[in-house]
């Protein structure tokens, strides 16, 4: 069964893009298909593969003006659309456009078997933190919203009630004019990121999420991540036998098996 998850923030330099691209990798080495599509003007997934001037980019699912959009083989079972920096503008060009968030929705709908989308297990969606027309336009199409959050009040806490009511708007607006039902079907669980593991603030952290149903996995804190990026590797090739690592890693897949069990779930069951 296909699972879409838009991966979406509130704020930015919560890590979402650098988990994006190593969950990406991961689920690749575990043999599943993934597709990944660049769906921030940033382009900073694009970029952690090495990919900087694509032609045939996510924009053209919104503009006519551009190429329509390529997939790219970036990683063993991972694919790639990469991002364009045009898309922030072009999404203020969306504003007076009927039907504006099913753009991404109608194009997927359109070229689901020119693009051969469907051998993909999992179509992660790397947005920009907000929720402007673009995100919107994958929030519409996703069985899940995934939101990385900090050890920290306003990373955390309240980045969380933010984004939750952002979407309790998105699916109080977004309705079926004759029955009132939301189009918006995707449900919002949270992951905690670079929480350490020796500070009353991380402590008291994994306290207070272990008792939050919608927060499924705690990713612990760890340089190592960076370099990832900026190397272009996923953060397990980094795994050399060192002890001082050993429980960063095993924590590291216990946690990335937490996100994909939540993830497999129907919305219905989600949490």
């Amino acid at each position: 069964m296909q699972r879409i998850v838009t991966v979406l923030s509130t704020k930015g330099g919560t890590g979402k893009t650098t988990q994006t691209y190593n969950f990406a990798k991961w689920l690749g080495s575990q043999g599943h298909q993934v597709l990944l599509i660049d769906h921030d003007h940033q382009m900073n997934l694009s970029t952690a593969f090495g990919i900087f001037n694509s032609p045939n980019t996510i924009a053209g699912v919104y503009d006519k003006e551009f190429k329509d959009p390529k997939i790219l083989n970036v990683s063993k079972n991972v694919d790639l659309i990469p991002g364009s920096m045009h898309l922030g503008s072009i999404g203020e060009t969306l504003i007076n456009r009927t039907m504006r968030e099913f753009i991404l929705y109608n194009w997927l709908d359109k070229n689901y078997e020119a693009y051969d989308l469907g051998k993909y297990e999992y179509i992660l969606l790397d947005s920009h933190p907000d929720v402007s027309i673009i995100s919107k336009n994958a929030i519409m199409i996703s069985n899940h919203v995934l939101s990385f959050v900090e050890p920290s009040q306003f990373g955390g806490f309240d980045a969380m009630d933010s984004l939750k009511a952002r979407m309790q708007e998105f699916k109080s607006e977004a309705v079926v004019p004759r029955t009132q039902q939301s189009y918006v079907t995707a449900d919002t669980l949270f992951v905690g990121n670079k929480v350490a593991y020796n500070t009353n603030a991380s402590h008291e952290f994994r306290k207070s999420v272990s008792e939050m149903k919608d927060v499924v996995a705690v990713i612990p804190q760890k340089e190592l991540f960076n370099r990832s990026t900026i190397e272009h590797r996923m953060i397990f090739e980094y795994e050399d036998g060192d002890q001082r690592n050993t429980k960063f890693f095993r924590d590291l897949r216990i946690e990335y098996g937490k996100i994909k069990q939540a993830i497999d779930k129907p919305e219905e069951e989600g949490n």
